[in-house]
């Protein structure tokens, strides 16, 4: 409040505590990161792997542009039982999404995984640790290497079927 040149009391009119501060923070980035990967999902599948680029492009960009903010947040999760909770759904809801689409595109036959929810939730985490981890705190990864490194992993694991040779099984491209 120093830094605003507004009192403790001015906060304290729009905040109940630093909690709130930090849950209204939270829900406000979240929702432009759940629009980027509603987008996703609801593209996932046609044009591959266009929809993949997308998602996974404007979800590193996120983390570039609030990175930090996340890293704060996840911090003060480990202390803090209602951000913790916050961020646990948060993460539960886009492993969620993601589960949804990666069971239509198995429903779909364009993908063949033995277990869609748990690839999806595995995923989720994976995105989120690396990606604080790159982006949280100075010095910065590169966006571009987190994107690449992104689009390998996800198209290897939830990319579209290659058509197995006879004899060989079905494989991921």
């Amino acid at each position: 409040m120093e830094g605003t040149g507004l009192t403790r009391t001015a906060f304290y009119r729009h905040f109940d505590d630093t909690t709130d501060l930090v849950l209204r923070l939270f829900q406000e980035i979240g929702q432009e990161l759940l629009a980027v990967a509603q987008r996703w999902g609801d593209s996932a599948g046609a044009g591959y792997p266009a929809p993949a680029h997308a998602g996974l492009s404007g979800t590193v960009d996120f983390f570039v542009k609030h990175g930090p903010l996340v890293r704060a947040i996840v911090d003060a999760a480990g202390t803090d039982e209602q951000i913790e909770a916050a961020y646990r759904a948060s993460l539960d809801a886009f492993a969620a999404l993601a589960a949804r689409t990666l069971n239509r595109l198995v429903t779909e036959g364009q993908l063949q995984l033995s277990d869609p929810d748990a690839v999806a939730r595995a995923l989720t985490l994976m995105n989120a640790a690396y990606l604080i981890e790159e982006f949280g705190r100075e010095p910065f990864g590169d966006r571009d290497v987190a994107l690449s490194t992104l689009e390998t992993i996800w198209l290897r694991v939830a990319g579209h079927l290659a058509v197995p040779a006879e004899g060989e099984g079905d494989l991921l491209r």
